[in-house]
């Protein structure tokens, strides 16, 4: 964020480009003193040029002919350093910035007199003397120093440039750069001579302008190798350098190795670091009956260790799987890759949503875990997890910050994986890891049927049973995780969320959309896949919903093809692309498509009411059954039976839409991209994991924290320019221009605002949505929205609320008083405006 200094100017800029054009447009004016040059003689200011002239446009005209003889020019106004060489750059730069030159300018003059008085004229304060810009000493040097590391470790762990490609950079900008020097000085030395200096001096001169060259001290120094400037980045950076595991040896006798960032070293640097600090929230007051985060589950709440330790680091580990090369080619599976992430849930849900906030623990090839099992890769995670439990983190004011695992994330496979149950989910008698149901009985009359819960105590009785029996598996249980060596953990407690990337959007609704279509289609044919295709293609998209169009459906195909959002997307607006082609409302099957919509909502509510997960649990119900009754040729899958364990997961772990995956699938993208840039598959592991930690060395550089408020273009508030609705709308908010700003483009806690949008702005005794007219931003912190307000009317033929004008009112409301922050796009169908909701709202 960059903020205007000028006086009396409000604006604030998102980029350092935005804030140059600002500059320019605004705050153009060079600092001036007027003065009558009109009888003045004025002197050209070229070294050994006497040339004299009454008029400052004579003058600019003599300085370009100098300018055509190759020599170099600086511009006349007083105050401005700019140097010219090209005819045409020096004629902008005269128009562009001292377009009053001719009235008001200070030049350089062989009159005393003249010199005399603008010397005597009050100095604007903005233009610094020669004396203020000299800049000596070793703390110069060593900030020059960190801004060149900066840039090379941006391209080296950001932009992911190859260590060979940044050699030769570094190689190149030195040569370059020492040409220039060699010609600079070879001018300093002819013009030296031409002003009578000794050799001496003049040796003396060029020797010191030589060795106060920073540029090839850097370059030539701790920048001049690939080593030499990896040490560097250590030593100016909180750089968390992977530690080598030794696995043991593979079956061609060579040593196998995953690489952990050590977990407390991490946690360390980033409660040191002022960047991280600004991003961690303080312990937050619920509101009785709802759910809004983690720490408002029954995991958390019958926790000991993080009741006892408020203010503790809540860990959420996250682990999973991924190719980084073309999976259906030859070198597929060789350079798959087991990856381990954590993020703390003590920072706010939008910034634990950021990729680069979560943190690396470890890389390992897949075929090594499957290889050398849990306990030595994970060996060095438990050591660090179990000191961070007992003994915590030292911090540098003495004091002691303990932490615990809070839960493990992962898909289905994953997390059965890690907590030592089966992997078989089509054939395996137990399948489900929350509760002891069999398959016989998922697939009985009653499909809502939940089996005994699993508790730590069960899970223990059958991991002693398989020791003392000659058995490979025991209710669905291989072997003890080594996670619950841990104190405070259990995969039983339970310490495994499910995933809605995968249970749902690519799975139940994957499998039960596409199936609902097809009897649309093909019994009541009410429409065809062209025509359903060509209304997904040509539906007009808005704002997000355009980042993730749904895919087309394809006829013999028993699942949507489309990612988890786009997934998502199809069915939230499935009723606006084919809803008036549905010829009868009251169907069954358009019902149960109604009705999994719904489920979706509020499975996928930010906040969520106890009174709303039970009415979850019993659409759940009512879904699976009339699921089974609908289609019984085709069974039920293992993700139907988790859906059942939705409602009660909710209320152990808070909305799950907070601890969903598809985030941390997101950090994925970061390592293939490497792999693939740097093309070099030696060491993939040790690779990748030291680029990582570069990225994160450069981000914890920073010293501004994520700002929670972010705006774009604004300008102050003109009240009286408003018509007298919005003058009574903002009557009592104390709205001026010099408090007050109307952005373009607004951005709180990462979620982006803009005209247009609607807002929940109430959800009582009906819906009410808020349509954005402008955002206004008081005290440079505080967001409020002015919204033509209207009455949300329900249609049930579609599930969704529409609009309409005739209950419209002008209101200002801050952003804290909004029911639900989540912006929503509006479209037009059958003369309606519809308000598709993104998940259910919390009801108050």
């Amino acid at each position: 964020m960059f903020k205007c200094v000028a006086a009396g100017c409000k604006q604030v800029c998102t980029g350092y480009a935005a804030l140059k054009a600002h500059f320019y447009r605004h705050h153009n004016s060079m600092p001036t003193v007027a003065l009558d040059t009109s009888l003045t003689k004025l002197k050209c200011t070229v070294p050994l040029c006497n040339w004299q002239c009454e008029g400052i446009k004579a003058l600019v005209v003599h300085l370009k002919e100098h300018i055509v003889e190759g020599r170099q020019v600086t511009c006349p106004v007083k105050g401005c350093t700019s140097v010219f060489r090209v005819k045409s750059s020096f004629t902008s730069h005269i128009s562009r910035k001292h377009k009053n030159y001719l009235e008001n300018v200070i030049c350089e003059t062989s009159n005393e007199d003249t010199q005399s008085a603008a010397s005597a004229t009050t100095k604007d304060s903005s233009v610094p003397d020669a004396e203020d810009t000299v800049i000596d000493g070793p703390n110069f040097s060593d900030l020059y120093l960190r801004n060149v590391c900066m840039f090379y470790i941006k391209l080296q762990g950001q932009h992911l440039l190859p260590s060979s490609t940044i050699q030769n950079i570094v190689e190149e900008m030195q040569n370059i750069h020492e040409l220039g020097q060699t010609y600079s000085l070879n001018r300093l030395n002819l013009l030296l001579k031409e002003m009578s200096f000794a050799d001496e001096d003049i040796a003396k001169i060029c020797d010191t302008v030589k060795q106060s060259d920073l540029f090839s001290a850097c370059h030539t120094g701790p920048m001049r190798t690939a080593y030499s400037r990896a040490q560097c980045f250590k030593d100016m950076f909180k750089y968390g350098e992977p530690k080598k595991v030794l696995l043991g040896k593979d079956e061609d006798r060579k040593d196998r190795f995953a690489y952990y960032v050590p977990v407390l070293n991490t946690l360390k640097g980033m409660l040191d670091s002022k960047y991280w600090q600004g991003l961690m929230m303080a312990p937050g007051v619920s509101k009785a009956d709802v759910l809004s985060d983690c720490d408002d589950g029954k995991v958390f709440m019958s926790n000991v260790f993080f009741q006892e330790n408020q203010n503790c680091l809540k860990l959420v580990l996250y682990q999973d799987a991924f190719e980084v090369v073309n999976p259906l080619g030859s070198a597929k599976k060789k350079h798959k890759i087991l990856a381990v992430y954590f993020s703390l849930l003590n920072m706010p849900p939008h910034v634990r949503s950021n990729t680069d906030h979560m943190q690396l623990v470890l890389l390992c090839r897949e075929k090594d875990f499957k290889e050398f099992g849990h306990s030595r890769v994970f060996s060095e995670l438990l050591t660090d997890l179990k000191i961070l439990e007992e003994n915590g983190i030292t911090m540098a004011d003495e004091s002691v910050v303990k932490g615990a695992l809070y839960c493990i994330a992962g898909d289905n496979l994953g997390s059965h994986c890690i907590g030592g149950f089966t992997e078989n989910f089509s054939t395996s008698q137990y399948f489900c890891r929350y509760c002891l149901i069999t398959r016989s009985e998922f697939q009985s009359e009653n499909p809502a049927i939940i089996g005994p819960e699993r508790t730590p105590e069960t899970y223990q009785s059958a991991t002693e049973q398989l020791e003392r029996e000659d058995v490979t598996e025991v209710q669905g249980i291989k072997f003890r995780s080594v996670f619950n060596t841990l104190e405070n953990f259990n995969v039983c407690s339970p310490g495994m969320p499910p995933c809605l990337g995968h249970d749902i959007f690519e799975g139940v609704l994957s499998y039960d959309v596409a199936l609902y279509l097809k009897y649309m289609i093909v019994k009541k044919k009410w429409l065809t896949y062209t025509i359903l295709n060509r209304r997904i293609r040509q539906f007009k998209y808005k704002a997000t919903d355009a980042c993730s169009k749904p895919c087309a459906v394809t006829p013999k195909a028993l699942k949507l093809s489309g990612q988890a959002v786009q997934n998502w997307n199809f069915l939230r607006l499935l009723p606006l692309l084919i809803g008036d082609k549905v010829q009868d409302s009251q169907d069954d099957i358009w019902q149960l498509t109604l009705q999994l919509k719904d489920i979706v909502d509020l499975i996928c509510a930010q906040q969520i009411s106890k009174p709303q997960v039970a009415y979850l649990n019993v659409l759940i119900q009512e879904y699976l059954e009339t699921r089974k009754v609908l289609f019984p040729d085709n069974a039920l899958r293992p993700k139907h039976h988790y859906l059942q364990h939705y409602p009660g997961l909710i209320l152990k772990f808070g909305p799950l839409i907070r601890l969903w995956t598809m985030r941390f699938e997101s950090k994925h993208s970061y390592f293939k991209r490497c792999a693939r840039q740097l093309k070099n598959f030696k060491n993939l592991c040790l690779t990748l994991s030291e680029r990582h930690q570069m990225l994160q060395a450069f981000l914890s550089a920073g010293t501004v924290t994520l700002p929670t408020l972010q705006i774009k273009d604004g300008s102050p508030f003109y009240l009286e320019l408003y018509s007298e609705e919005v003058k009574g709308a903002v009557l009592h908010f104390g709205f001026t221009e010099n408090n007050t700003m109307t952005p373009t483009d607004v951005q709180y806690n990462g979620i982006t605002y803009k005209k247009g949008q609607f807002v929940v702005s109430r959800n009582d005794e009906s819906l009410e949505f808020g349509e954005l007219i402008l955002t206004l931003v008081k005290d440079e912190s505080a967001l409020h929205f002015l919204m033509r307000v209207y009455r949300g009317e329900f249609l049930p033929h579609y599930h969704m609320y529409f609009v309409k004008d005739e209950t419209r009112r002008l209101e200002c409301r801050h952003i804290s008083k909004l029911i639900d922050m989540w912006p929503l796009s509006s479209y037009i169908k059958d003369g309606n405006r519809f308000v598709p909701l993104k998940h259910s709202v919390l009801a108050v």
